[in-house]
Formats: structure tokens, sequence, C-alpha cells
């Protein structure tokens, strides 16, 4: 069974990018589900990872991404953090 949203409000992190694709910045939001109606079944598949239904646990994530981002490339699998071009094999290209 997965878990679904429980709560009224949920938090909602989002990311500043510049134009090269490096993170500068992020924000913790509060969405009330209460003024959207439909949007909790459009969040669920989000919960935990950038949809969260407590403030901290929102905060405590951005920063791992955040940081993970910032201290290091290891092809971030979806696209680089870094705006750095991978070969696949794990070499990093300036």
């Amino acid at each position: 069974m997965s878990k679904g949203i429980n709560s009224n409000v949920v938090w909602i992190v989002s990311f500043e990018v510049d134009a090269a694709g490096n993170f500068l910045d992020y924000a913790v939001e509060q969405f009330d589900l209460r003024e959207h109606s439909g949007s909790a079944d459009k969040l669920n598949p989000l919960l935990g990872k950038g949809v969260f239904e407590s403030a901290e646990e929102a905060k405590l994530w951005a920063e791992k991404q955040f940081s993970n981002c910032n201290t290091g490339c290891s092809g971030c699998g979806g696209g680089c953090c870094h705006g750095k071009n991978h070969s696949g094999t794990g070499d990093e290209k300036e």
C-alpha cells in the first residue's frame, strides 16, 4: 500500500537555477490543499521527492539536495547540477 498525503497542508521545495543549470538557492513554501481541490492526488507521487507534510522534513531534504549538488558531481543521473557534460562513464568534462 502506498503512502498518501494525510494533511491539509504540504510544503513544496523549489530550486533557483541559473542559465547554465547551476543551483543558486532553494525555497520551501507552504501549500494549502483545501484551497486546491484535486491537488493531493496529483502531488501524492511527489511525496518525499519535493513535497512533504512538514516544513522541517522539506528543509532537510532541500539542504541535502543542495549540498550534494555543490560538493562534487557524480553524474546526477537525470542531468548534472553543475552544468557539466558527462560521457556516461563518470568522467566529467568542463
